[in-house]
């Protein structure tokens, strides 16, 4: 299921993808399916989760709805939104009318829920980067969007940048300048951090040994996959699975 968090009181951190965001007062929290999330509370928290499915939206004819939100992506996502005054009301008030008409369940209720979710979901879209619309701009933009999609679909079986620029029609050296400028880091770095976070998510929710792993996201052996883990992460896979627990 997607989730949305929407909290109203409490402390500590919650990770999304092991990428830690304060937990604070009129924050909303976005989390992809298969995304690993979990929560470190220092005061009790409370407010409101939303669970659905993608499905949910196909209902109303808008089948690639969430894909065109910057909110669920795994790489370059906006993961949480911490909102005040007017902005956290109007939240607020959407969410306690999702609440009520999910627990009220009249007529109408399911295409009700839809709608406000909907709305709720692109306003936070815009309130977090302007427009809801993710149209590229630029042909910058552009080819970075691609890029990021062609990463999603391709990163377990295909590590090196050179095979992302042929299949986008340019050199290594220019999707490498361009993914920079756009996103802050090369198109090589994004490749080796998706690659990590799917590592990080297997160890920390399956019984695959780091051999399986391996082979899943299609490294020539075991020992080398080791070797790339420990030079991002700075620890074994084994420790890291040690420590999650």
């Amino acid at each position: 299921f997607y989730q949305v968090y929407w909290l109203d009181a409490g402390t500590g951190t919650y990770y999304i993808d092991f990428v830690g965001h304060e937990i604070r007062q009129g924050t909303l929290y976005f989390v992809a399916p298969y995304q690993v999330n979990y929560w470190k509370i220092d005061e009790d928290i409370s407010g409101y989760v939303m669970l659905f499915a993608e499905e949910l939206f196909h209902l109303i004819g808008l089948e690639h709805f969430l894909q065109k939100l910057d909110l669920f992506q795994v790489i370059g996502s906006i993961s949480a939104i911490s909102l005040a005054n007017d902005n956290a009301k109007t939240v607020d008030s959407i969410v306690h009318l999702i609440a009520e008409e999910y627990a009220e369940a009249q007529q109408g209720y399911g295409e009700a829920i839809v709608g406000l979710l909907q709305f709720l979901l692109v306003w936070a879209q815009r309130f977090a980067v302007d427009s809801w619309q993710s149209q590229p701009k630029t042909a910058r933009d552009h080819l970075t969007l691609q890029f990021l999609a062609l990463l999603e679909t391709n990163f377990k079986r295909e590590h090196n940048p050179q095979w992302y620029a042929q299949e986008l029609g340019v050199t290594a050296g220019y999707l490498t300048k361009t993914v920079r400028e756009m996103m802050g880091v090369t198109a090589g770095a994004l490749l080796r951090q998706r690659l990590i976070i799917e590592a990080k998510r297997w160890l920390a929710h399956s019984e695959w040994t780091v051999a399986q792993i391996a082979e899943y996201l299609h490294f020539a052996d075991a020992s080398y996959f080791g070797r790339f883990f420990k030079r991002e992460v700075g620890v074994s896979p084994g420790q890291f699975r040690q420590d999650m627990f």
